[in-house]
């Protein structure tokens, strides 16, 4: 009994001081009390081993000895753990392990943050492009109602300029088409207010004739429109055959160019610019007409489609001096291509041009800006001082200077086209500058003026639905304005100087032949 008794309060001590050894324990690191056999242990390690070798490629399975590791992942022998271990990765990792490797803290955030990307640029807004095909009707400035102080005779001059794209052809296909515009008596002229009263042009000025001299006299009459009662002076190319050329046209019987005796001048350019006058032949048998040369049929014209009376009695009136023209404007690698006639007039200075073109793949465009348009500036320059008289320069001048002159400017391609490139514009803009003191005829007598277009591309069929572009004009001295101009600069001691002032301009876009059309400038003598 005793000794029952005594193993029973053993045992009771026993189990007092293991109690009193895990209180101790357990103050310290306080954990749940659980009873686990050492089998449970040894598997429940060897279940989180798997679980982690899964998660991650970052945990070493075995230590240096190779044996395999079954203690808790807390207290791993020989293994450095990395930050991301864990199977779940929306765990945190504890601030102890990012705070004991800060490299790969670092690392961790510049591949969480990425690449940066570099935003776009930004688009430039689009330029509205125009579509204006609508013809304004033009006013007649100066109708020959107000001009009938004594008639015949009338106080003014009138001149035409053309860019014919190739006489021959013109003269083959329309055969009467430039006499009958150069007289005045062509039906759909603006400015021909009755039948039966045809003012002829003055001076007609064509460009792009396409002849070589020996052409004139065999292919087209050296005398041509002499029948109308013009002398004609011819300029061809030298350095290409069948290439530009340009030929003026001027009106025995215009009584403002009574007793011209021309000015003495040393022949320029005779080498580089090939040239002929209609005057020059005499003893040579005259052409009735034009349609006469190119038929091989009998004459069958009509009394309507003659020639005007006033053709009677041109023989009556002495022929154009050829003293008073020139051929060129000074330089010899712009005269060789016969761009240019000038013709020192009684009351100004008259330049016929066909200005030349920026070329395919604007080849020429540093050489039409940099060299020629400049040239060209101060030649007339030169011509307006040594004379003492306004000038005017005409023709094709191959430049759409504003946005009224292209039906649909705005448009991409413009920029990188012959004849719209921010650069012909501006050496334009350059001529008529207030330092220069030329104007540009046509827009300052018209500034609202839309669709009035002079060349049409013929190969797109653009003349039909006049989307075209105006590239020739009257470029005058500013001190040839109207009276109302002049009143309103007050430039009136100019508008005296001068002698001679501009009335109108207009155009006459329904003419067959060619892919331009005729432009008029009329100008009042001063008394």
């Amino acid at each position: 009994m005793r000794s029952t008794r005594s193993r029973t309060a053993a045992a009771k001590s026993a189990v007092a001081g293991t109690a009193s050894a895990a209180g101790a324990a357990t103050k310290d690191f306080p954990i749940k009390s659980t009873s686990v056999s050492a089998e449970e242990v040894v598997k429940g390690a060897g279940n989180r081993k798997v679980k982690n070798k899964k998660a991650t490629a970052e945990t070493e399975a075995e230590d240096e000895t190779g044996a395999e590791n079954i203690l808790p992942p807390t207290v791993k022998k020989g293994t450095k753990r990395k930050t991301a271990a864990r199977s779940d990765r929306s765990r945190t990792p504890s601030p102890s392990r990012e705070d004991a490797n800060p490299a790969e803290k670092k690392k961790k955030i510049v591949r969480k943050k990425g690449p940066t990307k570099k935003s776009p640029p930004k688009k430039r807004a689009a330029r509205p492009v125009q579509n204006v095909t609508d013809r304004s009707i033009l006013p007649r400035l100066w109708p020959l109602s107000s001009q009938r102080t004594s008639p015949p005779t009338l106080p003014s001059l009138r001149f035409l300029s053309w860019n014919v794209n190739g006489i021959r052809a013109l003269l083959k296909n329309h055969p009467d088409v430039l006499a009958e515009v150069s007289t005045g008596r062509y039906s759909k002229d603006p400015w021909r207010e009755d039948e039966e009263d045809a003012v002829p042009y003055d001076v007609v000025c064509l460009q792009e004739t396409k002849l070589q001299t020996m052409h004139i006299g065999k292919e087209v009459p050296s005398d041509l429109l002499e029948a109308e009662g013009f002398d004609a002076f011819w300029s061809c190319s030298t350095a290409k055959k069948g290439y530009s050329g340009t030929v003026v046209f001027v009106r025995r019987g215009c009584v403002h160019f009574q007793g011209m005796k021309g000015e003495k001048k040393s022949e320029e350019n005779g080498e580089t610019s090939a040239s002929s006058s209609s005057s020059s032949s005499k003893g040579k048998k005259k052409q009735k007409s034009i349609s006469q040369f190119f038929s091989k049929s009998k004459n069958t014209e009509t009394e309507k489609d003659a020639p005007l009376k006033v053709a009677d009695s041109h023989a009556d009136y002495p022929p154009i001096p050829s003293s008073i023209v020139s051929y060129g404007i000074g330089w010899k690698e712009h005269d060789e291509e016969g761009r240019s006639i000038t013709l020192d007039l009684p009351h100004l200075t008259l330049t016929n041009l066909y200005v030349p073109n920026s070329g395919q793949n604007l080849v020429r465009l540093g050489y039409r800006t940099e060299k020629w348009d400049r040239d060209l500036l101060k030649f007339m320059k030169r011509k307006e001082k040594d004379r003492g008289k306004p000038v005017v320069w005409l023709g094709d001048l191959n430049v759409a200077h504003k946005a009224a002159d292209v039906w649909n400017d705005g448009a991409k391609h413009l920029d990188k086209c012959a004849g719209t490139t921010p650069e012909e514009r501006k050496a334009f803009s350059d001529q008529l500058e207030e330092g220069s003191g030329y104007i540009d005829a046509f827009r300052a007598l018209h500034p609202d003026a839309t669709g009035q277009y002079t060349y049409w591309s013929m190969r797109a069929g653009n003349k039909e639905v006049n989307k075209g572009m105006r590239l020739d004009y009257f470029v005058c001295s500013a001190a040839m304005l109207s009276e109302q101009e002049n009143e309103n600069n007050d430039n009136k001691a100019d508008e005296k100087s001068c002698g001679v002032i501009v009335r109108d301009s207009s155009i006459i876009p329904d003419v067959p032949g060619s892919d331009h059309c005729p432009i008029m400038l009329e100008l009042e003598i001063l008394k």
